[in-house]
């Protein structure tokens, strides 16, 4: 039997795309494509809590009020360096164990998420993704890995 660590998905989102602007709030099925793809990793039942990492700007304040109204999980930090906003929300939140996801992936796999997570569980790996060696389409990346608070 694997003892599972309890993983929090960070959920890298922003309006501001250059190519595609606001494209996570377009909508599917009458649905924000960002409200679609955390209603997809809730399935998860290897995922024990999701928040949803956005920059702290005034552009995205209409997706922070979206968030909130929907009782998701916000972080809001850095724009411009998105590594900070992960340490940030991670040390804020005490994790241990996180997954990443952007908000580019709406259509990723739960079955591959909750895969993946019982092999990052079970080998105790540091870092485990799909997309060092990409095995899977662009679209379902996922990545796995251990935070420890550095003093």
């Amino acid at each position: 039997m694997v003892k599972m660590k309890k993983i929090t998905a960070i959920v890298q989102a922003r309006l501001g795309s250059s190519r595609f602007k606001k494209k996570i709030l377009k909508k599917v099925n009458n649905q924000e494509l960002i409200l679609f793809l955390i209603s997809k990793l809730k399935l998860c039942v290897n995922i024990k809590d999701i928040i949803v990492a956005i920059p702290k700007s005034r552009q995205n304040d209409f997706l922070y009020k979206l968030l909130e109204e929907n009782s998701i999980k916000v972080f809001r930090g850095s724009e411009e360096n998105v590594l900070k906003r992960y340490y940030e929300c991670a040390k804020k939140n005490k994790l241990n164990h996180i997954l990443r996801i952007t908000s580019d992936c709406p259509l990723i796999d739960t079955k591959m998420i909750d895969f993946m997570a019982k092999i990052y569980s079970k080998k105790n790996y540091d870092y485990y993704s799909n997309i060092l060696h990409r095995s899977f389409p662009v679209g379902m990346d996922a990545e796995f890995f251990g935070f420890q608070k550095i003093n």
